[in-house]
């Protein structure tokens, strides 16, 4: 039985081309222990053909997905990602493209256009009161019976749904454990596969029409965060409908008490965080935990090279060369896939213009420390910031855009200088190979920089 009402949707050609956007380059691995990355060409199309084929008549059942924990910081319990096998990252990504396809409804917004909008709305001067929320575990949380009435009122196929179901059902393991050793979930999607951002979406649908419709009220939600700037006298009456319509699908907002949760204010008078920036005094800038990040990590290259230098190792000039790259690449972000990406491109929000002024000025204290004959050549956060507003006026690879890299010759030079591969092969299809690893690579620590958004 075909579970599509689009069949085109499943289709080994449909399917190729999600591995290729999705899932190809990918180190993550799932508890079979394979990544995207390991794959040559015949095994990815002997994947794409079975997981079509398994979609398409509705034999799909996932594996397990493996556990990987992630620290939130002291005190605090660790943060339960679940990572998928390469067929399961494949078959949950097609599935995500068909809800996206068949509910036009439900759009996942960039942090910065949400931004974008809070600032437009606090320049209004219409609004004093501001309130920041999130929800209590939200991904754990999540009704199994919320997401399938949810779809069913989308009008998404029974067959489809009941895909979903036993992905969300699914159990999430370490690794070593075996199979049997925990039991499917019947609450929470699992954080971390390609569904979780689009079933908190269609959960929450209901809930953001209901306080978005608060007269006198201006309402904002990326994933778990809420914020809601208000008139006088509202904010009670905000806080009271974001209670009351998430207990209807079963969630509910840190209480007040939660500080580092919670706040809530005079626009005006207060300063407040969300999604990595904070808004103070009419000007929005980073946040000090973002801000700190990154110098550590504009640090890292700098102090490689001082230590090298130091040790006295071969291939100083090498070395160098690779500290500049990284330096400069944290600096500017890149492109990739036609997608800005790093610190600058998210938080091109900003207004404090003075802080990169400070950042560029940082960075030349970094290299001050460097041995005279090892000095390297910074770029500027304020340059990049100006060419990340206006692309147009970039010169030329100032802010370096993989997409435009082309010849094997020209990806071998870049490996040669950003890499610390030692051996890099002349064929082309291994430095194609090779290439597309750095780059996933380089792209991830980019992300580091930026730290979780929700």
């Amino acid at each position: 039985m075909e579970v599509s009402s689009q069949p085109s949707d499943f289709s080994v050609e449909a399917l190729r081309k999600v591995y290729k956007e999705k899932v190809q380059g990918s180190s993550a691995r799932g508890r079979d222990g394979v990544s995207a990355r390991n794959l040559n060409d015949s095994q990815v199309e002997r994947l794409v053909q079975a997981t079509s084929a398994g979609l398409m008549d509705g034999t799909y059942r996932p594996s397990p997905y493996r556990e990987f924990l992630k620290l939130k910081g002291s005190g605090k319990a660790p943060r339960v990602i679940s990572i998928p096998t390469v067929r399961d990252r494949l078959a949950l990504a097609a599935v995500t493209a068909h809800l996206r396809t068949n509910i036009p409804e439900i759009s996942l917004r960039t942090p910065q256009n949400i931004v974008s909008d809070i600032k437009k709305s606090i320049s209004g001067n219409e609004y004093r009161d501001f309130i920041r929320s999130d929800i209590v575990s939200f991904y754990p949380s999540i009704s199994h019976l919320a997401v399938r009435r949810k779809l069913a009122q989308y009008g998404i196929s029974s067959p489809i749904v009941e895909i979903i179901m036993r992905a969300i059902e699914n159990p999430t393991l370490p690794d070593g454990a075996p199979k049997g050793a925990a039991n499917f979930a019947d609450v929470g999607v699992p954080a971390g596969t390609p569904l979780a951002n689009i079933l908190g979406e269609v959960v929450l649908h209901d809930f953001d029409h209901s306080v978005a419709s608060i007269p006198g009220a201006a309402f904002f939600r990326y994933v778990d965060d809420i914020v809601v700037l208000s008139c006088y006298g509202k904010r009670g009456i905000v806080k009271q409908a974001i209670d009351s319509n998430l207990r209807l699908v079963g969630l509910k907002s840190h209480p007040k008490t939660s500080r580092d949760k919670h706040s809530a204010g005079i626009i005006d008078r207060d300063s407040f965080e969300y999604l990595g920036y904070t808004f103070e005094g009419g000007k929005v800038t980073v946040g000090k935990f973002r801000y700190a990040n990154l110098i550590n990590n504009l640090a890292r290259p700098l102090t490689m090279l001082r230590r090298s230098h130091a040790e006295g190792a071969r291939d100083l000039d090498r070395i160098q060369d690779r500290a500049e790259w990284w330096l400069n690449f944290r600096i500017t972000g890149c492109v990739g896939d036609g997608k800005r990406r790093g610190w600058l491109p998210y938080y091109s929000q900003i207004d404090d213009i003075g802080l990169l002024h400070h950042l560029d000025k940082v960075v030349e204290n970094l290299i001050s420390r460097l041995p005279s004959d090892r000095a390297v050549r910074p770029k500027s956060f304020l340059k990049a910031y100006a060419y990340t507003h206006d692309p147009r006026r970039d010169p030329g690879q100032y802010i370096i855009n993989f997409d435009k890299v082309k010849t094997t010759q020209e990806k071998r030079r870049l490996l040669q200088t950003a890499s610390t591969y030692h051996n890099i092969p002349s064929r082309s299809e291994d430095v194609e190979k090779l290439y597309r690893r750095f780059v996933s690579f380089a792209c991830a620590e980019l992300e580091a920089d930026v730290g979780r958004t929700s």
